[in-house]
């Protein structure tokens, strides 16, 4: 298979450099989160790629950058080889609507970022029976 090149050079000094596009990895297939969820700390999930150092995690709503990190394989969980790889937010993050990029980065540079949005929604109401308890005379009635 003949690799698709691109050179970068300068006439005047002896300097070339080829960029080969399939040498870089290949654009991340992301997983979770999507749609709407409800924890404060979402687990990032998105899979392996084979020969990926490490990934560029970019979180954004639409005013704040909540999370500009490189994950290394083994802090995502997947240097041995696992399917899918696995980050969790370091900060809470507070309900509004973000944009999560991934792009993998290998020994040749970072390939091209793949991206989703997802939704931080209200935690479902946990607190249960809303049955109303009356006391009368020393006797308690649920109600």
């Amino acid at each position: 298979m003949m690799k698709k090149c691109l050179g970068i050079g300068l006439f005047i000094t002896v300097f070339w450099v080829d960029v080969c596009a399939d040498s870089l990895p290949a654009k991340p297939v992301l997983v979770a989160p999507v749609a709407t969820i409800t924890t404060a700390k979402p687990v990032f999930q998105w899979q392996a790629l084979a020969g990926a150092l490490a990934y560029k995690l970019v979180l954004n709503d639409a005013e704040t950058r909540w999370i500009n990190q490189v994950v290394t394989s083994e802090q995502a969980q997947c240097a041995a080889g696992e399917a899918l790889c696995k980050f969790i937010a370091p900060v809470a993050l507070p309900v509004n609507s973000y944009l999560w990029s991934l792009k993998a980065k290998n020994a040749q540079g970072y390939g091209l970022a793949a991206s989703k949005r997802f939704r931080r929604g209200a935690p479902p109401d946990r607190r249960g029976d809303r049955r109303r308890i009356v006391v009368s005379y020393g006797h308690f009635h649920a109600s």
